[in-house]
């Protein structure tokens, strides 16, 4: 009990610490009532939109003030694939590292990818597409875990709550290098809530093509995810975490 107050106390400080008093108050006004209403910010010089009462700002803060990303050593990416992208927060966090780089951002869910290309409307080098990634490609159903709009998932899993009645494209990797006419992928960014075990267990066509991969495993969702991604990326050189992060680079 006393952590949980801990960390609530912590979560308000930071929301008063980076966000102007008046917004502050408003989030935690309505996360109090427990209303989803649109707010802006100026999150280190981004302006984007968010939702309270939702993860928007934890994902915000993850990637554009708390460091989630900053690991990535890649010189002049020219491909970057965003799996996951949630709101859009670590497309543009690639965006304003590697602006030569052409930035594919894939989101599965309706109201996230409506965010997330308004959030990265002034990023000319992101690509938004509404997709899930799959092992191979059609129509799933999304999941909701019951966690917020960082939940979703095509995996079922035992923490499953309910379906979310949105049915989502799938696609493939290798689907997508040859619709975007690129050989390679610089940087790989996995965040899928579980279904990287399905992607990384069925990668043979593709892995020799990744020069470099940021991922969340989500063992504690879909067992096995770990086991699927060392096997995966067996050839690749450097391997370490930081955060919740796994990344490896091919050299």
């Amino acid at each position: 009990m006393h952590s949980k107050i801990r960390r609530q106390v912590h979560s308000v400080f930071n929301l008063f610490r980076q966000l102007p008093m008046v917004t502050a108050i408003r989030v935690v006004f309505n996360t109090i009532l427990k209303r989803r209403v649109l707010l802006p910010a100026t999150l280190n010089g981004v302006k984007l939109q968010f939702r309270t009462s939702t993860s928007d700002l934890s994902v915000a803060f993850s990637s554009l003030l708390n460091g989630e990303y900053d690991s990535i050593d890649v010189k002049d990416p020219k491909f970057i694939l965003d799996v996951g992208a949630n709101i859009g927060t670590s497309s543009i966090w690639f965006a304003k590292r590697y602006p030569g780089a052409k930035i594919i951002a894939i989101e599965p869910e309706e109201d996230n990818f409506n965010l997330l290309c308004e959030n990265i409307r002034p990023w000319s080098n992101v690509v938004p597409i509404r997709a899930a990634l799959g092992n191979v490609s059609g129509d799933r159903e999304l999941f909701d875990r019951g966690t917020g709009p960082w939940g979703y998932t095509i995996t079922p899993s035992p923490q499953t709550l309910h379906e979310l009645n949105q049915v989502v494209r799938c696609v493939t990797v290798s689907e997508i290098l040859e619709k975007q006419g690129m050989k390679r992928i610089d940087i790989l960014k996995v965040d899928i809530e579980g279904g990287e075990k399905e992607v990384f267990e069925t990668c043979r066509d593709w892995i020799d093509q990744i020069d470099m991969i940021a991922i969340e495993l989500h063992d504690r969702i879909v067992p096995g995810c770990t086991l699927a991604f060392e096997a995966a990326t067996t050839k690749f050189e450097t391997r370490f975490s930081s955060g919740e992060k796994r990344f490896a680079y091919r050299r």
